[in-house]
């Protein structure tokens, strides 16, 4: 019967969201300031906003001012278009990408004032999951531990506990990998064809 190995070197990448933050490091933010996310520019305000991609930026406390900026986010073009999600805490604002995987490490961001400071030019932090494709059948890397009958298999703190569950998933009864069966040692996963 026909045979092959997968040896596991290194920690497979699971599917993870890109992050960023805004925060306001001094208030007031002057009425006029634009801070841009995926293309989209919103602008600080003094008082209420006449538009969704517009914030209240006129107050002492920065924490007000971050809890207005995720607002105008989430409920503005940024949010209603899916690019990302914001909340705050403090004077900081935690923006997430909403589709997951590397995609979100596009999502450019920027101010043009010192008062709102931006974590990077670009989300950060987003991957797709890594794969191993058998048959045509694909299992696709998670944060363990790995789901039963689920075409997945987790990743673990070593390349020996990555290749148990990898084994784990290809003999897994419930899943769609029923012609081949698998055995590891160490690090390495043999598979063989029924």
């Amino acid at each position: 019967r026909a045979t092959t190995s997968i040896t596991v070197s290194g920690t497979p990448d699971v599917l993870a969201t890109a992050t960023a933050t805004f925060t306001v490091a001094v208030a007031p933010v002057l009425a006029g300031t634009e801070l841009e996310i995926g293309g989209v520019v919103l602008t600080a305000v003094s008082g209420v906003p006449s538009s969704s991609d517009e914030f209240d930026g006129d107050t002492a406390d920065a924490s007000v001012i971050a809890v207005n900026l995720a607002s105008a986010i989430n409920s503005g073009s940024v949010g209603s278009w899916g690019i990302v999600s914001a909340t705050s805490a403090s004077e900081v604002v935690s923006l997430t990408a909403v589709t997951a995987g590397s995609t979100g490490n596009s999502v450019t961001l920027s101010s043009d004032s010192p008062r709102v400071v931006a974590s990077g030019s670009v989300l950060s932090g987003g991957s797709d999951p890594d794969t191993v494709t058998i048959g045509g059948q694909t299992l696709v890397a998670v944060a363990p531990p790995r789901i039963a009958g689920g075409m997945n298999f987790g990743v673990g703190p070593t390349n020996f506990d990555t290749a148990q569950s990898i084994t784990d998933a290809i003999n897994d009864s419930t899943n769609t990998l029923g012609f081949v069966t698998a055995a590891n040692s160490g690090d390495q996963v043999v598979i063989a064809a029924f």
